[in-house]
């Protein structure tokens, strides 16, 4: 990614020592920004993101942290299936609304 010429990549995760070393092993970590971001709490992720991008100029947002559940649907309890649905789509629908503005005002992105 940072060999094709971005000036600075954000990763987010969860866990910060994953990104720590995700970081560490980029080739250029003076590059690489790692955020704290639970994908689980989707106006979470808009509100953090909408500051981060005040600052931050995004051209391109990758959405791609999810989850599965390897169990029979008829046993599952509804707070996975909220839990699923707030992971792999409406954190992704947030960030997206979140890094729009700036696109948009920009016209690049």
């Amino acid at each position: 990614m940072i060999k094709f010429g971005a000036k600075r990549v954000i990763i987010a995760a969860r866990t910060m020592s994953e990104l720590e070393r995700v970081k560490l092993q980029s080739g250029s970590p003076d590059r690489v920004m790692v955020y704290y971001l639970d994908l689980n709490k989707p106006k979470e992720v808009y509100i953090r993101l909408s500051e981060l991008f005040k600052t931050e100029h995004v051209d391109i947002l990758i959405n791609n942290g999810g989850i599965s559940m390897r169990e029979d649907f008829s046993k599952m309890e509804l707070s996975a299936c909220e839990t699923i649905m707030n992971t792999n789509m409406l954190s992704h629908i947030a960030a997206t609304k979140a890094v729009l503005p700036g696109m948009k005002q920009r016209k690049f992105g």
